[in-house]
């Protein structure tokens, strides 16, 4: 038998982008599997013939086998062999890694190369990486092997996993029976469904109250005694005023400057009113980085802080994070998902090999079975939704993961049961609110950290959608005249022994007919009404259009449609309950399979029950509390690419009700809550009750530590359409400024498609100057074009709405923040344009402009965010400096602004930087 060899592929590029780059080198590493043999290695800057050669009768290995195939073939040279991918094979098997580049990866296994770069470089550490995801491989347990292995053969000669494991030793020994890898048949023990509650421990400090302890927190930390904090006036009135709420009752509005130090000023009295009462506080955020800042580093601070006044509170001090039920892994999804996979289930296009088998190789190491462990793409979000706990029913239906206390999700919210501190975000606290089946655990005292997002929150979780797709999708799962639909529930239940309701399919049929002809009439409508326009896709079902005889067919349509939905969905009821029924005669593999069936048509039923849930209450909505509109989506389903959409006009009525009301201390915070120093625009969106205001300033030097400019030069910013002129002025400024400043840039647009055409202006331009363009969506998501940034500052980062709030990149590593054009909404937008019919002719002052200060001071937040920070801002939108507004920006924002050309602003802007020690001059 002769012994296997393996080639390791590394090359070296041109440029930074490699899908645009050209080759430059090629190296190979050739080795056999005696790892005592030390690789032989080839040189870089091969002819095709020598790269054939190398590759010659040798698995080839390479990380990011398909750019580096591709390169290959352009050269002249591929090879024989189905290649083994490290990067795939290192996501599946390392799924919590921070990063998968190929020197981040070799760093974590603490590889080295020999060579101090180029190809060859990449191909020894590439050699060396492959024995290292060998070498984790093979400490897996047998059971997850085996599973991989099945999952992989299921697939088929194209899976990257099955090219690995082959390549492996002793794969022929894996077994791949597949009865093992279905749901959980054993019979659940007989027990609660979830228990009695368990409330937080109630420790009373010895001694000092709450507004003394805080102080002594605060003073103890700043004198170096405890997390070693230096004294912020500021923080220490805002901790003070949060006691103050939590002490008294009612509501708390406090605004904290850049740099104050918020969270702990919150957490060290929320703490200590907790243990000493023996009760919750939940911490709502709005973005997933507060969350994690507020786990990892904030919680232990605080418990040093505390520590030295009261131990005792400090020891029993219980926190934890709480998601959304979709963050969390469902191990009985995983186990449904599997068991689909290898019987190759029909419906598993939104499911990858690599999801899935990160999955499985995951749930064996993790203690929560948070998303966040993983590093998931947008194109796993479908993926995910089939695995996650979201609609999952696992708390209450006698899951055998929940009895045995190894669900996630039931371990996450035990845990939130017996914290004093919750930290959750705002979706979860709105999604508490409004579910009273919510098993969010109630806490007197809520924080909403980030406010200023609270109303949007709110609109989205209050509001509605529906289209075509959503409303036939359950439809389609149930029966089918397709006979290569063998996955249907007419079909599972037959194989199950359970005899479906005679009209099931019948209903199915007409159900799918009825919504089907109620959108051809909503698509009639439109198009009637609406025309050929394509400048925007909305059309606002104001109360004139509700009241047409166009539109009242359309509700006619739809009501009667409802009457067929209900049809069907009592006939879904039928079937889960003669599935459950069996359910209870069977046992074993038999009776997962029943419970199985009568999970998914109940699940299938509840999906189709609040699809046209929604559908019914945007076409009944009162047009005096909502705004409903039509908007056109792309979708390459066949079905009409029409989404049926509402949102309230006035969240403050729902807010006071179900929390205003209900909740002995509140407190809202943030760095930009007041418009011109008043808090009359939130009181008047949140419907807000008196309360303790309070407003502290930053702590920076802003008049000494950074600079404002408005370049005078550049064109007004349109009103519509981005033309040729106004892009390109920006495309001119933006290299100007970037190369002033070698990098260490944040460009702010309002829009996609703006940002697109700059970016493909100015992209070879930056390259030329050695500045690399990271753009949000194209190139990676918000935090991974912000992480370029901080590991390399001769960068430049694109972005749009989700990059002005919550980047914190400390340092030299941003210092020119660029903000295109005040952030205005979009006057057709269907929300805005209600919402501001509201306020009449002053609308847009009393409400537009509002919005967009708060948003000018929340981009202008991502500049400065430390003591030693040097920063510019430069607004290219003259309208800040010529509108009648321009009163109202420079009162939002921390210092004077100067105008200059963009020229001139350039200069100034290298002159200032150079000034900084953290920036280099070369």
């Amino acid at each position: 038998m002769n012994t296997p060899t393996y080639a390791a592929i590394g090359l070296t590029l041109s440029g930074g982008n490699p899908d645009q780059s050209d080759l430059v080198g090629v190296a190979v590493v050739r080795w056999t599997t005696d790892l005592a043999d030390r690789p032989s290695i080839h040189t870089p800057d091969l002819t095709a013939e020598q790269i054939q050669a190398a590759l010659a009768e040798a698995t080839p290995i390479g990380h990011n086998t398909g750019l580096i195939v591709g390169q290959l073939r352009k050269a002249g040279a591929s090879p024989h062999r189905p290649p083994i991918d490290t990067l795939t094979i290192a996501q599946i098997l390392d799924p919590t890694a921070p990063s998968y580049d190929l020197n981040d990866l070799c760093a974590r296994y603490s590889i080295r190369s020999e060579h101090p770069r180029g190809a060859l470089r990449n191909a020894e550490l590439t050699s060396k990486l492959f024995l290292a995801v060998r070498e984790r491989w093979a400490q897996l347990p047998s059971d997850v092997q085996a599973k991989l292995a099945a999952i992989s053969w299921a697939t088929g000669l194209t899976s990257p996993l099955r090219t690995f494991i082959t390549a492996v030793p002793d794969a022929d020994a894996i077994p791949l029976q597949r009865r093992s890898f279905g749901p959980s048949d054993k019979t659940p023990p007989k027990r609660d469904e979830v228990g009695e509650e368990e409330p937080p421990t109630q420790v009373k400090p010895r001694g000092a109250a709450l507004r003394p302890l805080t102080d002594s927190a605060f003073s103890g930390a700043a004198d170096g005694a405890a997390a070693n904090m230096e004294r912020r006036q500021e923080q220490l009135k805002m901790a003070r005023d949060v006691a103050w709420v939590m002490h008294a009752g009612g509501m708390g509005l406090i605004e904290a400057g850049t740099g104050v130090g918020k969270s702990l000023a919150y957490l060290v009295p929320a703490a200590i009113w907790a243990v000493a009462n023996g009760h919750r506080v939940l911490i709502a955020t709005h973005t997933k980085n507060l969350q994690s800042q507020l786990r990892d580093s904030d919680v232990n601070r605080l418990r040093a802080m505390i520590a030295r006044e009261s131990p005792e509170i400090a020891d029993a001090l219980e926190a934890t994070v709480l998601r959304g039920r979709s963050n969390y892994l469902c191990r009985r999804n995983l186990d449904r998902s599997v068991k689909a996979w290898l019987d190759r289930d029909d419906d598993l296009a939104d499911l990858s090999e690599s999801l899935l088998a990160r999955a499985i190789v995951w749930a064996e190491s993790t203690s929560a079975g948070d998303r966040e462990e993983l590093r998931l793409s947008e194109n796993d979000a479908d993926g995910w939704s089939r695995l996650s706990a979201s609609g999952a029913s696992c708390l209450s239906d006698g899951c055998s993961y929940v009895k045995e206390g190894t669900c996630f999700l039931y371990r996450a919210y035990k845990r939130a049961e017996r914290a004093h501190l919750i930290v959750g975000n705002q979706w979860l606290l709105v999604a508490s609110l409004l579910n009273e089946h919510s098993h969010v655990p109630y806490a007197p005292v809520v924080i909403v950290d980030e406010a200023h997002f609270l109303e949007d929150v709110v609109t989205d979780m209050l509001g509605h959608q529906v289209s075509q797709a959503r409303l036939q999708g359950p439809i389609s799962r149930i029966a089918s005249e397709d006979p290569s639909r063998t996955k249907t529930l007419v079909q599972r239940a037959l194989r199950a022994g359970v005899q479906p309701p005679s009209a099931l399919a019948m209903e199915s049929q007409r159900t799918r007919d009825a919504i089907a002809g109620f959108w051809a009439q909503i698509d009639q409508f439109y198009a009637k009404t609406y025309g050929d326009r394509d400048d925007d896709p909305s059309l606002r079902l104001t109360p004139k259009v509700l009241e047409s005889p166009d539109w009242q067919r359309v509700a006619q349509r739809w009501q009667a449609s409802t009457a067929q939905v209900g049809a069907l969905i009592a006939q879904l009821d039928e079937l889960a309950r003669a599935a459950r029924e069996q359910e209870q005669d069977a046992s074993g593999s038999e009776q997962a399979r029943l419970r199985e069936l009568a999970d998914d048509v109940s699940r299938t039923a509840h999906g189709l029950q609040n699809a046209a849930g929604a559908a019914t209450a945007v076409l009944e909505a009162d047009p005096k509390q909502t705004v409903s509109w039509l908007e056109t989506e792309a979708r390459d389903t066949g079905d009409s690419n029409l989404t049926l959409k509402l949102a309230p006009l006035n969240v403050g009525p729902d807010l006071r009700e179900l929390l205003w009301s209900r909740r002995r201390s509140i407190v809202l915070t943030g760095a930009t809550l007041t418009v011109n120093r008043q808090w009359h625009f939130l009181r008047n969106r949140l419907a807000l009750p008196l309360a303790h205001e309070r407003q502290h300033g930053s702590p920076f030097d802003y008049e000494r530590n950074s600079r404002i400019f408005v370049a005078t030069d550049m064109p007004q910013p349109p009103q519509k359409e981005q033309p040729d002129e106004w892009e390109s002025a920006l495309a001119q400024a933006i290299l100007r400024l970037a190369s002033a400043a070698r990098g260490r840039t944040l460009v702010l647009f309002t829009s996609y498609a703006a940002m697109a055409h700059v970016a493909e202006q100015v992209r070879k331009p930056l390259n030329e100057e050695d500045l690399d363009l990271k753009v949000q969506g194209s190139d990676g998501s918000p935090a991974e074009v912000t992480q370029a940034l901080r590991d390399e500052p001769r960068t430049v980062v694109f972005g749009v709405s989700s990059l002005w709030t919550g980047v914190d990149i400390p340092g030299g590593n941003l210092s020119l923040l660029i903000i295109c054009r005040m952030q205005f909404d979009h006057p057709d937008d269907p929300v805005h344009q209600a919402r501001s019919e509201k306020y009449g002719e002053g609308s847009f002052r009393a409400f537009s402009l509002p919005l967009a200060l708060l948003r000018l001071r929340q981009g202008f937040g991502r500049l400065i965010r430390g003591r030693s920070d040097r920063g510019v801002c430069v607004i290219l939108d003259p309208r800040v400096v010529t509108k009648s507004y321009s009163g109202d920006v420079r009162r939002s924002l921390p210092r004077p602004i100067e105008q200059a050309s963009v020229e001139e602003i350039a200069d100034r802007v290298q002159t200032f930087l150079v000034a900084d020690p953290n920036i280099p001059v070369a």
